[in-house]
């Protein structure tokens, strides 16, 4: 189960069920997901709740409880470093 809470006008602070968070930024015309949290329900759904907006998402790092719910997203960017 997700929870969030919007911080600001069209950012949102998101928490997954095992209590990792992570941010949503919606702008006039694309939203930007920063990491994606464990994976264990589908991100991507619950993301379409907050916004109806494209949902670019970008991951800071590849930690596990960064990375494991881009499993729910078509296209993921990292950097290499």
């Amino acid at each position: 189960m997700f929870t969030s809470q919007e911080v600001f006008p069209g950012i949102f602070h998101i928490t997954d069920a095992m209590g990792v968070s992570f941010t949503l930024l919606t702008g006039s015309e694309r939203a930007l997901l920063i990491d994606t949290g464990y994976g264990l329900e589908d991100a991507a759904a619950y993301v379409r709740t907050l916004t109806s907006r494209p949902v670019d998402v970008l991951l800071t790092h590849g930690h596990h409880d960064h990375a494991l719910g881009t499993r729910w997203f078509s296209s993921v960017q990292m950097s290499a470093e």
